[in-house]
């Protein structure tokens, strides 16, 4: 089952119900909300994601989105989320502790320019898997602190995570802080 495009271009969409809808068996999200400017939360609380692989560019450009609660149940089989939050210029905190990235090859571009995301949780995030990781947090200026210690990885280079950050502070291993120097060699 597909959701992808159902929203695509709703640009006057200001909020949405979907718990009544039953997602157990989606399997693809992409694209789901692109350019649904004046979209400003999501509740995806109640959704139950067991078969869901892609949700890449499923939020882009939603300009004015302020608000995103994630699912309580823990999103599992995840494949690609390149692009997921790409444009998202509003939005301040983003809990992403409840998604399973194990499974996941791309997530290049996933919070570009998010230019007021302050607090982010990647706590949970495996990045093992992951080929594709350039500019994560690219022009994610708000952003100030980010804890990287619980993140797996095979091997990931910071250089190509971040671009147009003028001061942050890593925590990658227990009791070291990183801060905007040395950023090459963290993690």
């Amino acid at each position: 089952i597909s959701m992808a495009f159902m929203f695509y271009y709703c640009s006057f969409l200001q909020k949405i119900n979907l718990s009544n809808f039953d997602s157990s068996l989606v399997i693809n999200m992409d694209y789901m909300f692109y350019n649904c400017f004046n979209l400003k939360s999501i509740n995806l609380t109640n959704f139950y994601f067991l078969s869901l692989k892609n949700i890449s560019y499923m939020f882009t450009s939603c300009f004015s989105l302020s608000y995103f609660y994630q699912p309580y149940y823990k999103i599992n089989n995840l494949e690609d989320m390149k692009y997921m939050f790409q444009n998202c210029y509003t939005i301040n905190e983003l809990n992403l502790s409840n998604f399973d990235t194990s499974l996941v090859t791309d997530m290049s571009y996933m919070f570009f320019n998010c230019s007021s995301l302050q607090i982010i949780d990647i706590s949970n995030f495996d990045m093992t898997n992951c080929s594709s990781f350039q500019d994560i947090f690219t022009n994610t200026y708000q952003l100030k602190y980010l804890d990287l210690y619980n993140v797996k990885n095979s091997y990931i280079s910071i250089s190509y995570l971040f671009n147009a950050i003028d001061t942050i502070i890593f925590v990658c291993q227990k009791d070291e802080i990183i801060i905007n120097q040395n950023i090459y060699n963290c993690c």
